[in-house]
C-alpha cells in the first residue's frame, strides 16, 4: 500500500484552518500527538505528518481554496474497497 502524501498550494491557500478543524488526526480533538496539519496563528498551515494521515480526505473536501492535493489515495481507497468486498464475503460463508 501506497503511503498517502499531501501537499499544500501555498498561493491558493487562505489559512482559514479548516483543514485542521476537520482533520480527525490534528488540532484540538486529535487523536494523535503528532499532528498531521499544524497552523500558528495568521500563518499557512503545515502538513507536518504524513504517517499519521488516514485517507479519509477531510481536508481536501473541506478547503474552499482546493490548496491541499493528495497522492496515494488510489492505492488505499483500493484496498479499503477490497477489504469491505472481503467483510461481506466472509459473512456469507
Amino acid at each position: 500500500m501506497s503511503k498517502i502524501i499531501l501537499t499544500r498550494d501555498k498561493e491558493a491557500c487562505v489559512k482559514c484552518g479548516e483543514c485542521v478543524d476537520v482533520c480527525p488526526h490534528s488540532g484540538e480533538n486529535s487523536l494523535v500527538e503528532a499532528h498531521v496539519i499544524i497552523q500558528n496563528p495568521g500563518e499557512i498551515p503545515e502538513i507536518a505528518n504524513h504517517e499519521n494521515c488516514i485517507g479519509c480526505l477531510s481536508c481536501k473536501d473541506t478547503c474552499r481554496s482546493e490548496a491541499i492535493l493528495v497522492e496515494g489515495i488510489t492505492e488505499i481507497h483500493s484496498f479499503l474497497l477490497d477489504l469491505q468486498v472481503w467483510e461481506k464475503t466472509r459473512r456469507i460463508l
